[in-house]
C-alpha cells in the first residue's frame, strides 16, 4: 500500500513538473480541406497549359500533348479550319499548325481554371502569342486563344475537349481626311452671301 502511494505521489509530481502549451498557429491550419484541393487541382491545370507553350516553342507538339494529359477520345478544333481531329494524334496535328512560321517564339499566359461541381470538371483558357522570329517591333505576335474541358478520371486530369481559335479583330474606324477635319464655322463663313 506505501509502494502504491509512493508510485501515485511521484506521478502527481512529475505531471505537475511538466509544462503544456498550446500549439503555435503556424503548425496548424484552420482552412477548409476541400478549398486547398480546388487550389492545388486549379494549380496543376494552370501548369499542364503553361507547360504547351516551352514545347511548341522547341517545336516539339508531342510534348504539348504529353503536358496537356488528353483522354484518348479527345475532341479538338483548330484555329485553320472548322474540321474536329480526334485523339492525341489530332491534338498533336491542330498544335503543330499553331506554329506555322519557323522560327517562332510561343508564349501560354493569362490561364484561367474554372472547377465544377465536386471538382469533376474543369474549363481552362489561355492566350497563345506566336512571334515569328524576325518580325519587325511593330508588328505585334499573333494571339490564339486555347479553350479546353478537362475531366478528372480516377484522379487524373484528362483533357477531352480543346478549342484554338484566332480572336475576331474589328476594324479599326478610318480616320477622317485632312479636307473633311476642316472647322465648321470656318467653312459656313465661306459660304455666306456677301452683304
Amino acid at each position: 500500500m506505501h509502494r502504491s502511494l509512493g508510485i501515485a505521489l511521484t506521478a502527481t509530481l512529475l505531471f505537475s513538473a511538466c509544462k503544456i502549451e498550446r500549439t503555435p498557429r503556424q503548425f496548424y491550419s484552420q482552412r477548409d480541406p476541400a478549398a486547398a484541393e480546388r487550389d492545388l487541382f486549379s494549380a496543376e491545370l494552370t501548369d499542364r497549359v503553361v507547360a504547351m507553350g516551352p514545347a511548341l516553342d522547341r517545336d516539339d507538339p508531342g510534348g504539348a500533348v504529353f503536358a496537356l494529359a488528353p483522354a484518348p477520345d479527345v475532341y479538338v478544333v483548330g484555329p485553320e479550319s472548322g474540321t474536329p481531329a480526334l485523339g492525341p494524334e489530332g491534338l498533336a496535328e491542330v498544335l503543330r499548325a499553331v506554329r506555322d512560321t519557323v522560327p517562332s517564339n510561343v508564349r501560354v499566359g493569362d490561364v484561367k481554371v474554372t472547377l465544377g461541381p465536386q471538382s469533376l470538371a474543369a474549363w481552362v483558357a489561355a492566350s497563345v502569342e506566336v512571334s515569328p522570329a524576325g518580325r519587325t517591333a511593330t508588328a505585334g505576335p499573333d494571339s490564339l486563344r486555347f479553350t479546353g474541358v478537362y475531366q478528372r478520371v480516377r484522379g487524373e486530369w484528362r483533357l477531352v475537349q480543346a478549342h484554338l481559335s484566332r480572336p475576331v479583330r474589328r476594324p479599326a474606324a478610318p480616320l477622317p481626311s485632312p479636307a473633311d477635319s476642316s472647322p465648321p464655322a470656318a467653312a459656313s463663313a465661306e459660304s455666306a452671301p456677301p452683304t
